[in-house]
């Protein structure tokens, strides 16, 4: 979790609240109002900088503001998503790890695995894995053809385990064409989905890669991140521009 923290630190200010509070009296009105108004510049600010993240759309819903004191509000994302890309991640092996998770499966010479599906998007649209993931328009022209079959999801699910013993709940598919020779290898044999009724459908289009625990070595390496230590970018975005705004706050609650 990732979290920080507006608030005033100043003692004279914690000491004039006491007093205030004793004469059961509503403690700087205009101060309390600055304080929410610098939580959400710093909650705003954090958004715009995710919007160029990667997982942006896991990000953004992610960040939240919550009030823990008069002066103080606490802005937070417990996204695992929002940790990577501010401390950064380490090297993994996907064939190690991958392939004994829970959405993992067993072949029937017991070999473990895992199909990892990878959505595209198209230019209009805004959904995709990764920056390689846009449609190419000729591509995209073919799957859209009356000729090309779409797959679709069907209403049934079967049970069956995974590298763990677990018995694991799949879905089930109605498979249709898959885009051949598309001279990328990214893009090969990928499919389109549909669903909903004739006149409102949508899907989406979607390549499928298997790990494996006899996948070749070093095949299936993410490589490590560095952090980009968003909470500083923040933080030197907006301090000057909330100390200004508590000030002027402050000063406004006792006529100066």
């Amino acid at each position: 979790m990732i979290r920080m923290k507006v608030g005033v630190n100043n003692a004279a200010l914690e000491e004039l609240q006491t007093y205030l509070a004793m004469l059961e009296r509503e403690s700087l009105p205009n101060t309390a109002k600055a304080m929410k108004a610098g939580a959400e510049m710093v909650q705003g600010t954090w958004v715009e900088l995710a919007k160029g993240f990667p997982m942006a759309r896991k990000i953004i819903p992610s960040i939240q503001t919550e009030q823990t004191g008069r002066f103080e509000y606490e802005i937070f994302s417990e996204a695992r998503e929002a940790d990577w890309v501010e401390n950064g991640t380490k090297r993994i092996d996907m064939k190690e790890t991958h392939t004994k998770g829970p959405r993992s499966r067993v072949s029937k010479k017991g070999v473990p695995y895992l199909i990892v599906p990878f959505q595209w998007g198209t230019e209009e649209g805004t959904i995709r894995s990764g920056p390689r993931n846009i449609v190419p328009k000729q591509l995209l022209s073919l799957m859209l053809n009356k000729k090309f079959k779409p797959s679709a999801v069907k209403n049934g699910t079967y049970l069956s385990p995974n590298q763990r013993g677990q018995m694991v709940e799949r879905r089930t598919y109605t498979w249709g064409d898959r885009a051949k020779e598309t001279g990328d290898s990214f893009s090969e044999g990928m499919v389109r989905f549909e669903q909903g009724e004739k006149g409102k459908r949508h899907g989406g289009y979607f390549t499928f890669r298997v790990i494996s625990a006899k996948s070749p070595k070093d095949s299936w390496i993410r490589k490590a991140t560095p952090g980009r230590y968003v909470t500083k970018l923040v933080v030197q975005e907006v301090e000057r521009e909330i100390e200004e705004l508590v000030n002027d706050a402050i000063m406004g609650d006792f006529n100066i």
